[in-house]
């Protein structure tokens, strides 16, 4: 493609990396590269979908769907009372506290958990809700986050750590909107 930012030996290599190794990657790049990559990427996806041959028994694999301005406002605030009540569970009264260097295990795993039983109630079928925490010599890494052993996403913490009830509230609602727009949270929870 002229005057393209990725070469597309390149675009196929990223395309077969998942988790971690797609997220060390993709944070090596510059943003200008990363913005054109997503878009391709997207492109490609779409792409896929339209063409993709029919699965389980003649049924169309599930499209992803545009949610509307009351389903995200509505999804808000469900992320900001899914933090809300995670911090109450780990004890804690905000989440600046959760200090990725130096704090305590057992305050960050609470929280965790209360956020995983949070989300797993939201969803319309019971499914497995795994979040993979990663460490490193300062303390608290990235948390990978798996539905039915998929790979969704990676939560990466914020340097410094600013403002971090905020990015917990957008980490939820990340996570919520793709689940919202696979169609797999109950019908209530996109309900304002």
């Amino acid at each position: 493609m002229a005057g393209s930012l990725v070469h597309a030996a390149c675009l196929e290599r990223l395309a077969k990396m998942r988790g971690r190794e797609l997220e060390e990657a993709l944070a090596s790049l510059p943003s200008l590269v990363r913005a054109e990559l997503a878009e391709r990427l997207k492109r490609a996806a779409r792409a896929a979908t339209a063409t993709a041959p029919a699965a389980a028994g003649g049924a169309d694999p599930p499209e992803a769907r545009e949610l509307t301005r009351e389903e995200r406002r509505a999804l808000w605030s469900r992320a900001r009372s899914l933090v809300d009540s995670a911090l109450r569970a780990a004890g804690l009264r905000y989440a600046g506290e959760m200090r990725v260097d130096g704090m305590a295990p057992e305050p960050y795993s609470k929280f965790l958990l209360a956020i995983r039983e949070g989300v797993s109630e939201l969803l319309a079928e019971p499914r497995r809700v795994e979040l993979r925490v990663y460490t490193k010599e300062r303390g608290y890494g990235d948390v990978d986050v798996f539905l039915d052993g998929e790979y969704l996403l990676t939560w990466r913490p914020p340097d410094p750590y600013v403002g971090a009830f905020w990015n917990w509230v957008h980490r939820a609602y990340n996570l919520l909107s793709l689940l919202a727009e696979r169609g797999l949270l109950k019908r209530e929870a996109l309900a304002p």
